[in-house]
Formats: C-alpha cells, sequence, structure tokens
C-alpha cells in the first residue's frame, strides 16, 4: 500500500493516548502484581455499532488518580477493602516524578470503602463514601490520592456533577459529509510531498454562523475512559464542560503546556463554556480541526474535520482538542460533533453518549 509514508514513531509502537492520558512524559510502567477481584474488573466492554458503552461491569464508575508530586518515582499499593475486612482490590504503580497514573474502575457508587494507600514508609487508611449516583456510560467520580515532598499522603473522593443527565443519541450516528471533498493528487515521490493538502477533509466546511471559539489545547488534558479501550477500535468521547468544579475534576491541567494552563486556568464560564473531545486510534499525526461552532436549542454543535497529512507516524493513539467556545444566550446541557473521518464518512456524537464505539 502506497497511499502514505509512515514514520516509526519513538517508543514502542503501541502507543498510550495522548489525550486523556494525562501521566507525564516520562510514564512509568506498573510494576509489580496487579490483583483485582471483585470489584476491580477492568476489561474492555464489547464494541457496539454505534451505541455508547457501559463503564464496566457492575457499574463500577468510579476511578483512582495516583498523583506523584515528588522529583522521583514513588510505587503506590492501594489495597479497597468492604466495610466487613472484605478486600475488593488490591493493585500497585510506580508513578514517575510530578507524574500522574489512573486506576481504572476502582469503585461502585453508593458504597463506603476503606482505602488503605502506601507509599514508602507512609501508610494512610481512610473510608471513602462513593455518594453519588450511578450515571451510565460515564465516570462518575475520582479517588484522587497525592503523595507530597513532605511525605503526607491524602486521599479525597470528588464526585462529577454532570450539567445533563438525560442521554440524547445521536442520529444519524453517521452520514456522508455535505461539503465538496476534492482528494489532492497523490505525490510522485516523497520530495513532492510538501504539496499535499493535509487539510483536504474540511477546507469547504462553511466557516459561518458560528460561534466564536478557541482550540485551546491539541495535546492532552482530558481525562476519559477511552484509554481502558480496545485500541483497535473506532471510539469517539466528547464532554461539556460549563463550571470550575466539572474543569477541574474533568481536566488535568498540568499536562497542557503552560500557555494552555493559563488559558483554561482563567476561563471566565459566565462568558465560556469548554467542550473537550477525544477520538481514536490512529497516527498521532492527525489533529482535529473546527470550522465552526453553531447555537442549537440546547447547547452547541462543533463541525470539524481530521487532518490527513501524506507523511504520519507509525504510532497507535488518540486524537483530541480542546475547545473554549463564547457562551450561547440560551440552554447549555448539550454538545454535538459533528466530525469528518474520510471522505465519505462523517460522524456524529453528543456529550451525554459517554463513550461511543463503532465497530
Amino acid at each position: 500500500m502506497n497511499r502514505r509514508r509512515y514514520l516509526a514513531a519513538t517508543g514502542a509502537a503501541l502507543t498510550a493516548p495522548l489525550v486523556g492520558c494525562f501521566q507525564s512524559d516520562a510514564e512509568p510502567t506498573p510494576t509489580g502484581s496487579t490483583t483485582d477481584t471483585t470489584e476491580s474488573g477492568s476489561g474492555p466492554a464489547e464494541a457496539e455499532t454505534g451505541r455508547s458503552t457501559d463503564r464496566g461491569a457492575g457499574g463500577r464508575s468510579i476511578d483512582g488518580l495516583l498523583h506523584n508530586d515528588t522529583s522521583v518515582p514513588r510505587s503506590f499499593a492501594v489495597t479497597i477493602t468492604d466495610t466487613d475486612g472484605t478486600v475488593l482490590l488490591e493493585k500497585e504503580r510506580t508513578v514517575g516524578p510530578s507524574g500522574s497514573a489512573l486506576l481504572p474502575r476502582i469503585g461502585r457508587p453508593g458504597t463506603t470503602r476503606a482505602v488503605q494507600v502506601a507509599v514508602g514508609d507512609t501508610t494512610v487508611l481512610k473510608e471513602v463514601a462513593f455518594d453519588v449516583e450511578r450515571t451510565p456510560q460515564r465516570v462518575d467520580g475520582y479517588v484522587e490520592i497525592r503523595y507530597t515532598d513532605s511525605g503526607d499522603v491524602t486521599v479525597e473522593f470528588t464526585p462529577i456533577a454532570y450539567p445533563h443527565t438525560e442521554v440524547v443519541t445521536a442520529d444519524p450516528r453517521v452520514d456522508t459529509p455535505p461539503q465538496a471533498i476534492e482528494r489532492p493528487q497523490t505525490p510522485a515521490d516523497p520530495s513532492e510531498s510538501g504539496d499535499w493538502n493535509a487539510e483536504y477533509l474540511g477546507e469547504t466546511i462553511a466557516t459561518t454562523p458560528s460561534l466564536d471559539f478557541t482550540t485551546v489545547a491539541r495535546r492532552g488534558g482530558a481525562r476519559p475512559p477511552m484509554r481502558h479501550r480496545d485500541p483497535e477500535g473506532e471510539l469517539y468521547w466528547v464532554t461539556l464542560i460549563t463550571d470550575e468544579a466539572t474543569r477541574d475534576t474533568l481536566l488535568d491541567l498540568d499536562a497542557v503546556d503552560e500557555t494552555a494552563r493559563q488559558r483554561l486556568s482563567s476561563v471566565d464560564f459566565t462568558e465560556s463554556v469548554l467542550v473537550a473531545v477525544e477520538t481514536g486510534y490512529g497516527s498521532g499525526s492527525v489533529e482535529h480541526r473546527w470550522a465552526r461552532v453553531e447555537e442549537t436549542a440546547n447547547g452547541v454543535r462543533l463541525h470539524g474535520y481530521y487532518t490527513d497529512p501524506w507523511i504520519q507516524t507509525d504510532d497507535l493513539t488518540t486524537r483530541g482538542s480542546i475547545v473554549e467556545i463564547d457562551r450561547p444566550a440560551g440552554e447549555v446541557t448539550l454538545a454535538r460533533v459533528s466530525l469528518t473521518v474520510s471522505e465519505d464518512r462523517r460522524v456524529h456524537f453528543n456529550s451525554t453518549e459517554g463513550l461511543v464505539t463503532m465497530e
């Protein structure tokens, strides 16, 4: 197949997702044994044709986040027990300097658990009530476990309050892009690849009428469930962020560059909303582009496309972006994305659906 030239990506061919993988650049590999019992299973959900997937067997929709605020790698040993002392989960992960790591699906809403964490010579045991209602297809909260330079370990549960809980399914899921698409002529040799138009899938998408918007980040920052899924799948996820509490829960500002961090930290949610999008899987050299953002009856709709560079890296990861949008005058409870992914396919997905999988 001579359609593209692929450049080998740094490291393994199968890399961790860039958006939603909020660990440091020197992300550690989990070390030691990892034991999952009744409450901790985290196998990939079955793929469905254009349907959103549930957040794990038995409604385990609470994730753990390990934060190492020191300058050296730290090993976190986490044990979660039921109120009767039954061990439900045992995990050990090494987290790099100033890094973070995820423990997916460690808890179930509506339960109380004892969380024990050992880091070095420090051991903390805390009873945590997962006082949040189950929201299908979504992460319902995070257990934040943090180790600091002073040798202290803190354990806090942060529930997620979504702005809209009624699932509104995109219909149709897939259609033909309405814009005219003219595929560039294939370069005769690699030296002529500079003439290739990587924006051809969306350069004719209408840019008006549109709310004012800015793509704040193209890599890193979001905390969706996509990174736990089968990297061979075709997956789509979008979330709407309308307040500071949701931003601080769903975005890891340390994972983006300084300019994006300052912009996201200073968002005035009386004037703007944020939309985070992650899709996958494929080459990390492919990016989202957004042409316009329409105001809808209950929120916003983003029209965008994939770039298609001639020379692509051969890694396997997700594509993502975080967009700041002028807040519409009306109700804002839903973000809808219409993304042109190829010359004959446009995919639609909503912020109320959670993770959408496609065969």
